[in-house]
C-alpha cells in the first residue's frame, strides 16, 4: 500500500513498477543461491512483497495511455 500511495502522491508509475519488480528478481535470485531454509524464506517473503508492491501502480497504467472505448474495454 505503501508503494501505490506514494506511486499516486508522484505519479511515477514506472519506475515504481520497475523497482518493485527488480526487488522481486533480486528475492527470487537470493532464494536461488542461499542453502540455509530460514533466509529462503525471508528471500521469498522480500520477493513476494516486491512482487504485491508492483501490482497497485501496474494497473493504473492503462489509464495513462488509452482513453475512450479503450479504456472502457480494457478495464472489464
Amino acid at each position: 500500500m505503501l508503494v501505490g500511495a506514494h506511486s499516486d502522491r508522484t505519479g511515477e508509475r514506472v519506475l515504481h513498477i520497475a523497482a518493485a519488480a527488480m526487488t522481486a528478481a533480486c528475492g527470487f535470485l537470493a532464494s536461488a543461491y542461499l542453502h540455509w531454509p530460514l533466509l529462503i524464506v525471508l528471500a521469498l517473503s522480500v520477493a513476494m512483497v516486491g512482487l504485491r508492491s508492483a501490482v497497485g501502480p501496474f494497473w493504473t497504467l492503462p489509464s495513462t495511455f488509452l482513453s475512450g472505448t479503450a479504456l472502457f474495454i480494457a478495464g472489464r
